[in-house]
């Protein structure tokens, strides 16, 4: 079962059982900032926007430290955010925030992962992102048509050309699940394929500052597959890729570690 999580505050989410949280005073009064004394809808967005994503690098910061209670409860925080102010861009900034969370993590079983996000008013990169990460989820579970299903609305199964990587990152995100899925159906030469372009896509242009854009670095991801077959020097070559565009990257430091210890 899923929660439905909409873009307007909503009543009746007794279900979802939030921790108390203390939360920022800017939070409490962001109705009384110069922002909104000017009396412009689109300077306070801006404000809203700008303070949402604080709480993004927040729980980045966290997950990186291994403060995973903490990241959880700021997490908990986007998502009240989410049902008490409402908006598209509240929206996409918990689905980046618990995309980034389950991937660095590795917690597919989260209750994060099953509230389900009204894609109204969210950009492609951001209903990517979230797809993606149901896809991987659908897999763990061993539910491959929603896994498929997931892929088909990534977008992004064109080659294409970029010059950054959040405008790539559809692209990156439908090559990194239907490896996935290859893998899973024993298709191992077409998925290092698949992954093989992602990486050297995503390595064509700079990283994006902050949390990883795409919410999962294809080097890292090709890394881990190397790991798991048994291929050490060239899973510890792509997370030392994933580690020049993501420096301290915890997820890519312990798979480099792993693949170390077995060369």
């Amino acid at each position: 079962m899923t929660d439905k999580l909409l873009h307007g505050p909503i009543t009746g989410v007794a279900s979802l059982d939030f921790a108390p949280l203390q939360r920022p005073q800017a939070q409490e009064t962001y109705g009384f900032t110069d922002f909104e004394a000017t009396g412009s809808p689109e300077a306070h967005e801006i404000f809203l926007d700008g303070f949402f994503q604080l709480h993004n690098f927040e729980y980045y910061s966290l997950t990186q430290e291994g403060k995973l209670d903490e990241a959880r409860e700021t997490l908990g925080l986007i998502e009240d955010q989410v049902l008490r102010v409402g908006g598209h861009m509240s929206t996409r900034n918990f689905v980046n925030a618990r995309s980034g969370y389950i991937v660095d993590t590795e917690d597919w079983a989260s209750r994060f992962a099953m509230i389900e996000v009204d894609y109204e008013g969210l950009d492609p990169v951001t209903i990517a992102t979230d797809q993606y990460v149901q896809g991987v989820r659908a897999l763990e579970h061993s539910e491959l048509p929603r896994a498929e299903e997931a892929l088909a609305r990534i977008g992004g199964d064109k080659p294409m050309s970029a010059g950054n990587r959040r405008d790539m990152a559809p692209r990156l995100l439908y090559l990194g699940l239907a490896a996935q899925i290859d893998l899973d159906a024993g298709r191992t030469e077409q998925a290092l394929a698949r992954l093989c372009e992602a990486a050297e896509l995503e390595s064509s242009v700079p990283p994006e500052y902050g949390p990883a854009v795409p919410v999962q670095p294809m080097a890292e991801l090709l890394g881990d597959v190397y790991l798991s077959a048994g291929k050490p020097e060239l899973a510890s070559r792509n997370y030392e890729q994933s580690l020049n565009g993501y420096v301290g990257r915890t997820r890519s430091l312990r798979g480099l570690e792993k693949a170390r210890q077995m060369l």
